[in-house]
C-alpha cells in the first residue's frame, strides 16, 4: 500500500511539475497568461482594464462550477492513473513501427548514400517530421472518429462536454485513446522511417511522443486554450496554417453548420488541404457546445459503459418493420 501511494505521488508530481508534461502547472500558467494578455489587448489600450474583470473572464463560475467540469476532472484522474496501463498494453509504439518500416526499406530498396548533414540537423529534420506526422495522425484519427458511426459512439464522450476548460482535453474514452495512439504510431513511425531512409541517415530516436518540442511550445502558448471559452481566432492566412482556440470551439459547436469541421490539433493545414476547414471570424460564432443525445454521457460510469452498447448497435443493421397485408 505504501509503494502504491509513493508511486501515485511520484506520478502526480511528474504530471504537475515536470516542465515537459502537457498538464504541468507551468504550461497551464503560461497559457493563462497568454489568455489574460489577449483579453487585455482585445479590450483596447484606451479602455482601463481591471484585473478583476480579466480574472472573472478567465475563471467564470458558470464554467468552473459546472457539472461538466467535474466530469472532466474525473476523466483527468481516470486517464492519468487508472487507464494508463490498460491503454499502453493495447497500442503500438512509433519506434517499433519505425524499425519495421525502416528495416523493410533497407532490405528491399537500394542503399542510400550516407548523409552529409550533421547529426544535429538530421535530428531537427526528423523531429519536425515527427511533429508533422503527429498532426497528420491526429487529423486522420479525428476524421475517422466523426465519420465512422462505431467510433463516433466512443468519441462522443469527448464532445459531450457542455462547457470547455483545459481539463476537457482529458475527457476521452479509453477506446478512443487506444485508436488515437495506434494511428499516431503508424503514421509517425512510417514517416520517420521514410525520412530517415531518404536522408541516408540512421539517427531517428523515439522522439515522436508527447514531449516533441513543437508540441510542448504549442501547449505552453495556447494549446490549453483550445478547450476554453476564450474566443481567440486566427484569421486570414494564419487561420489556414494554425488552429486557434476559436477553430476548435467551432469544432465543438452544436450549430449544424459547424459539424465535422476543423479536425486539426495545432495546425489547420490538413483541414485546408482536405476541405474540412472553417476559419473563424473575429466575433464569437459559437454559443453552445455539446451533443444532443448525451444523457448517458453526463455520468462518469455510464459514459464509460454505454458507448460499448451503442457502438455494437451501430454494427447491427436496423430491422425493417414487418409489413402486414391489408387484405382480410
Amino acid at each position: 500500500m505504501t509503494d502504491y501511494f509513493t508511486d501515485f505521488l511520484a506520478r502526480l508530481g511528474g504530471m504537475l511539475f515536470f516542465w515537459d508534461s502537457l498538464l504541468s502547472i507551468t504550461a497551464l500558467g503560461c497559457a493563462t497568461l497568454v489568455a489574460a494578455g489577449y483579453l487585455v489587448f482585445r479590450r483596447g489600450v484606451k479602455r482601463q482594464t481591471r484585473m478583476k474583470a480579466v480574472f472573472r473572464g478567465l475563471f467564470s463560475r458558470r464554467i468552473w462550477r459546472n457539472r461538466s467540469t467535474y466530469m472532466d476532472l474525473c476523466y483527468v484522474v481516470a486517464n492519468s492513473f487508472v487507464f494508463t496501463g490498460l491503454v499502453l498494453a493495447a497500442v503500438l509504439t512509433s519506434h517499433g513501427v519505425y524499425m519495421v518500416v525502416h528495416g523493410a526499406l533497407v532490405a528491399h530498396m537500394p542503399l542510400r548514400p550516407p548523409s552529409t548533414l550533421s547529426p544535429q540537423v538530421l535530428g531537427a529534420i526528423l523531429l519536425f517530421v515527427a511533429y508533422m506526422g503527429y498532426e497528420l495522425g491526429y487529423w486522420i484519427d479525428h476524421f475517422l472518429s466523426h465519420k465512422v458511426p462505431f467510433l463516433w459512439e466512443f468519441h462522443k464522450v469527448h464532445h459531450s462536454a457542455t462547457v470547455l476548460t483545459p481539463l476537457t482535453n482529458w475527457r476521452v474514452h479509453p477506446v478512443d485513446t487506444i485508436l488515437f495512439l495506434n494511428i499516431l504510431a503508424l503514421v509517425i513511425g512510417s514517416l520517420q522511417a521514410l525520412a530517415d531512409y531518404g536522408l541516408g541517415s540512421h539517427v531517428a530516436a523515439d522522439i515522436a511522443d508527447g514531449k516533441n518540442i513543437f508540441l510542448v511550445v504549442y501547449f505552453y502558448l495556447y494549446g490549453h486554450l483550445q478547450h476554453s471559452h476564450v474566443w481567440m481566432p486566427f484569421t486570414g492566412w494564419a487561420g489556414r496554417v494554425f488552429c486557434s482556440p476559436a477553430h476548435h470551439q467551432i469544432h465543438h459547436s452544436t450549430n449544424p453548420a459547424h459539424f465535422d469541421r476543423n479536425f486539426g490539433s495545432s495546425l489547420s493545414l490538413f483541414d485546408w488541404l482536405f476541405g474540412t476547414l472553417t476559419v473563424p471570424g473575429k466575433k464569437r460564432e459559437v454559443t453552445c457546445v455539446g451533443v444532443d443525445d448525451d444523457a448517458h454521457l453526463q455520468r462518469f460510469t455510464t459514459s464509460l459503459t454505454h458507448p460499448f452498447w451503442h457502438a455494437l448497435r451501430r454494427l447491427v443493421p436496423a430491422r425493417q418493420p414487418v409489413q402486414h397485408s391489408s387484405n382480410p
